[in-house]
């Protein structure tokens, strides 16, 4: 491997090397391409429609079909080839070649069935998802294929001639294959299968289900708040928290319909967690979570208390005296209603921030157009990094939406590193969550080429109007930011092995590191050079000229309510890039709550419920007598 990681390149004399700071007055290639509303692309009746992500098959949604046949049929050749070679590093590389086949079209059905807007590709998308699930999971059991792997490593002479980076990617198959039941019988391997095939489908509809948009009926709200939400009919269709509202009654409701309990989910969350609990004991586990936890850093659920308990302890004095703060804020603003709620955390404190930084939110909002920050996370990169990201017009049919924009992401030195599809604007029926997905893992390929990684970044934000492009609140930034960190992560992860490729690799760096470059000002030489430029009203294409409001020193922090990182894996783990990757990054925007104020489990678990019309209603106009 040609160093861990290209990101390696000397920072030492960068000050020197950066020169003065300068205001812009034109937006570059790339801050345009986000900034300026993308036009209707003109009807090529003559041209070919590519498929989705330049993949030829996917052109219509029964190329899914076709892809997951293509990909099981290599499966067949390569599991042949594994058992029937003696063992040494050609083993390897065939498990390797063979998580490759499965994942390349198992990642991509995984995001295109979540975010395409057509029903038809999201359902074929979901079929392939099922059907490339269920051979990994009979993969998981496979005797012969195991064996071929452990003869490699039980032999001291093969294994010791092996180079570190492919012994540990030989340990790291084995031990999934040994956490998956493979020393059990006949019967309770097919069993192990079986539950896996149903946790893996039961974690989809559950996954799902939290991200759906509730409905609620008009009449239960005060009609002065029907506007903060979509109207759809005689219900109003409440898709967030609504956490940075400065109506105390708008983040009320979001937060009592949005999180409103669900029957289904609640019996979707029970039979999952029953499910994982059998699937650990029929594979000699004391519970999911030590199945889960082991070969981690944490190692054991006892580890994982003992930090968050001992966490807690330390966290305790400075939690109340932030709540004290909070509450002391909202007796200033609504004493007639100043007891502190449990939607009321996310903006009180963003509030308190901007007072002590004494800059008004909006004063800082021109400046941080979704162009500008594009434009300069590319001026970060390319001095930190040597790395450049460049627009390239998507061929027809290889998007899914209009507004999605495609970067390739060019290194100095090295060339082309991967592509980057950004998915940022809100549309109907999107999962409202910022993710990250590996469309494609890199690997070295057999003949010596590189294959490229390909990841997608989803955010939800505003769509740009006539007359203005997209301005970022403080917590829309950070998360861009903290996105565009795995992305880059994913570019950067120049291995071998598409095993360990990107977030498959098993540490990454805690999250803050990966937002200092947003968070600490004189980065680029004493200011956020890239991130200056104003977005003057009224002009829609071309940024103006002017520097950061005095005391910016809140805007540079990140002020607004703070991006809490999330992940989910698949559930069994056989090769870590389809099994047990951290595949989708989340970034919900919830603030913390007091003990006692939490949203309980119940709430947790909602879906698409009908909310609870007398009580809940009454709730809502008595709150609304009071605040009014």
């Amino acid at each position: 491997m040609r160093g861990a990681m290209l990101c390696a390149r000397r920072l030492g004399g960068l000050r020197a090397r950066l020169g003065a700071r300068q205001v812009s007055t034109s937006w570059s290639p790339v801050g345009a391409a986000f900034n300026v509303r993308p036009q209707g692309r003109r009807l090529d009746l003559f041209g070919e429609r590519q498929g989705l992500f330049g993949v030829p098959t996917l052109r219509a949604p029964e190329g899914f079909r076709v892809a997951q046949e293509r990909a099981l049929r290599r499966t067949e050749q390569l599991v042949a080839r594994a058992c029937s070679l003696p063992p040494g590093p050609q083993t390897v590389l065939l498990f390797d070649e063979l998580s490759d086949a499965l994942c390349r079209v198992a990642d991509l059905a995984d995001f295109v069935r979540i975010a395409h807007p057509e029903a038809a590709f999201r359902e074929a998308a979901e079929e392939a998802c099922r059907s490339i699930g269920t051979a990994v999971e009979k993969l998981n059991t496979n005797v012969e294929l195991y064996q071929s792997l452990q003869k490699l490593l039980a032999d001291e002479r093969l294994a010791n001639s092996l180079d570190p980076e492919t012994r540990r990617v030989a340990e790291l198959f084995l031990f999934d294959f040994e956490i998956s039941g493979i020393h059990l019988d006949n019967d309770k391997r097919r069993r192990a299968v079986d539950l896996n095939v149903k946790i893996l489908d039961l974690s989809s509809t559950f996954l799902m289900g939290t991200n759906l948009p509730v409905k609620a009926e008009k009449h239960l709200l005060p009609e002065r708040v029907w506007h903060h939400f979509e109207v759809a009919g005689d219900h109003v269709v409440v898709d967030g928290l609504r956490a940075e509202a400065p109506d105390d009654l708008v983040r009320e409701a979001a937060y009592k319909i949005f999180l409103y309990p669900n029957a289904g989910q609640l019996k979707c969350l029970e039979e999952l967690l029953s499910n994982r609990d059998l699937l650990a004991k029929l594979v000699g586990y004391e519970s999911f979570s030590h199945r889960a936890l082991q070969g981690t850093m944490a190692r054991s659920p006892e580890t994982v208390m003992q930090f968050l308990e001992k966490l807690s302890d330390k966290l305790s004095e400075r939690t109340m005296k932030d709540f004290e703060m909070m509450r002391g804020m909202k007796m200033k603003l609504n004493p007639q209603n100043s007891e502190l709620m449990p939607w009321d955390p996310p903006y009180y404190s963003s509030l308190i921030r901007a007072e002590r930084s004494s800059v008004e939110p909006g004063a800082y909002g021109p400046f941080f157009s979704l162009g500008a920050c594009m434009d300069g996370l590319d001026v970060l990169l390319g001095r930190l990094l040597g790395v450049s990201l460049r627009v390239q017009q998507p061929a027809p049919g290889e998007v899914w939406a209009q507004d999605v924009r495609k970067l390739a992401v060019v290194h100095e030195s090295e060339g082309l590193l991967g592509y980057i599809y950004c998915d940022f604007f809100q549309r109907a029926d999107k999962p409202h969550q910022d993710c990250h997905f590996t469309i494609r893992g890199g690997r070295v390929r057999e003949d010596g080429s590189y294959q490229l990684p390909v990841v997608v970044l989803m955010l939800n934000l505003p769509q740009p109007s006539r007359d203005s492009p997209t301005l970022l609140t403080p917590g829309m930034m950070e998360n861009l930011f903290h996105e565009m960190g795995h992305a880059m992560h994913s570019m950067l992860g120049r291995t071998r092995y598409q095993h360990v490729t990107g977030l498959a690799a098993a540490v990454q760096p805690p999250r803050g590191l990966r937002c200092q470059v947003l968070l600490i000002p004189d980065v680029a030489g004493g200011g956020l050079h890239g991130l200056e430029r104003v977005f003057p009203t009224g002009s829609f294409q071309q940024g103006g000229g002017g520097a950061l409001p005095a005391g910016d020193a809140g805007a540079r922090r990140g002020q607004g309510a703070p991006a809490h990182g999330g992940r989910y894996a698949s559930e069994a783990p056989f090769h870590r890039r389809l099994r047990k990757r951290p595949r989708v990054r989340l970034g919900s925007g919830r603030g913390e709550l007091p003990r006692g104020l939490g949203v309980t489990a119940e709430a947790e678990a909602r879906g698409q419920s009908r909310v609870e019309e007398t009580r809940m209603g009454a709730r809502f106009r008595r709150r609304d007598s009071r605040l009014s």
